[in-house]
């Protein structure tokens, strides 16, 4: 991986060198001087840059805005010697920017840690670089959207409470693309809003589908923000369940907490026209974006689902795991449902059992399906048997 290291102390920018060349980075400079290090990234297609938080002209928080206002989309880590909780909002400032931070170097310098932060960037460049390939090969139009429904069980007695439907499109050679892929892919004649409700469409012959062979759980659907700015947003949903003589109970919209619309009047009448219809609403990736308790108080919220990069976080971060709980005791008052996210091994659901966490999903617990391949319930590992490490 081409990698760029920013740090004002020349002697610990040696070590970082040798030891990231030692991991197969390949150095393409490391430097003192954050305008040398932008000139780099502007010029050379740079896979990783390793910063300092801590620059005497220019702070590290400065570097990351630069960095996201030049559309940066490589891996970063993070160089400091602060406290964890500088560390900590350092990379929560990042993600908001549109930067990806792969973890934090301590000093002095630690191996096992530069290994795992490498390691962790190593495998973010890959995936970036997957999608982006995939994307390109799509020609706009050619891939013929469909579902997968990853399941939600009770993680107390393995058994299924809901689906989430995951968009996915497949090609005339029958490969399959993500949700990337398939947006990227929407007809140019079409909105967005247009293009949302002729998924749920989708979406909605797969729940006829299900329901008519007796499956009764919820469904999940992910709806696009611009979707709800529309006019009339809560007639295409109602309709479209309509078409397909769909009683909207059980079908759940699931509403991105960053992408909601800004006018949170609108955005809570959408809400409660829906909920008075009998969808339920869901708010996903609860904690990534803006939105406050308020909010889900005040909102027609029937669930929300805790991010998966919470769920990570919380094995080494006491203030997240502590957040969670709150969380745990927010929807319990409020009478709505909690999921964890990206659930992956036995030691994330000790963890979730322990903060107060009932439901979860994740590929540890089990990988999506098609429509005709879903049970009813799931053998699920002993928390205590420790099978699957993280």
């Amino acid at each position: 991986m081409k990698t760029l290291l920013l740090d004002d102390d020349q002697i610990f920018l040696t070590v970082a060198e040798t030891c990231l060349a030692s991991l197969g980075a390949e150095i393409v400079k490391a430097t003192t001087e954050a305008e040398i290090a932008f000139d780099i990234a502007r010029t050379q297609n740079i896979d990783l840059i390793a910063i300092d938080l801590n620059m005497p002209e220019l702070d590290g928080l400065a570097v990351l805005r630069t960095l996201s206002e030049m559309k940066f989309r490589g891996a970063l880590i993070i160089i400091s010697g602060e406290k964890n909780a500088i560390v900590s909002s350092a990379g929560v400032i990042a993600g908001k920017m549109g930067l990806k931070i792969c973890g934090a170097i301590s000093k002095p310098l630690n191996m096992a840690n530069l290994s795992e932060c490498y390691q962790r960037a190593v495998a973010q460049v890959k995936h970036a670089k997957h999608s982006v390939d995939h994307i390109k090969l799509v020609q706009k139009g050619d891939l013929k959207p469909f579902y997968e429904f990853q399941p939600q069980i009770n993680i107390h007695t393995g058994k299924l409470i809901g689906v989430e439907a995951l968009l996915r499109g497949y090609d005339d050679n029958g490969q399959v693309f993500g949700p990337r892929a398939v947006l990227a892919g929407k007809p140019e004649n079409i909105s967005d809003a247009e293009f949302s409700i002729q998924l749920f469409d989708i979406f909605c012959s797969d729940v006829a589908a299900m329901r008519a062979k007796g499956f009764t759980n919820r469904f999940a659907f992910n709806a696009d923000a611009s979707t709800l700015e529309s006019p009339n947003a809560f007639e295409l949903f109602r309709d479209s369940a309509r078409a397909h003589e769909l009683d909207p109970s059980g079908i759940v919209i699931e509403l991105i907490e960053s992408h909601l619309p800004k006018d949170e009047a609108w955005l809570l009448e959408v809400m409660a026209r829906l909920g008075i219809a009998g969808f339920e609403i869901s708010m996903d990736d609860f904690a990534t974006g803006a939105s406050s308790f308020d909010l889900l108080r005040a909102g027609a919220f029937s669930e929300v689902k805790l991010d998966a990069s919470l769920i990570q976080k919380s094995a080494t971060d006491s203030a997240t795991a502590k957040f969670i709980a709150g969380v745990v005791e927010v929807a319990k008052e409020l009478d709505i449902r909690l999921i964890a996210e990206g659930v992956e091994c036995t030691e994330d659901v000790d963890r979730m059992l322990q903060l107060g966490v009932e439901y979860t999903q994740g590929y540890f617990i089990a990988k999506p399906a098609g429509k005709d391949d879903l049970q009813t319930s799931y053998p699920f590992v002993d928390p205590q048997a420790k099978t699957a490490a993280c």
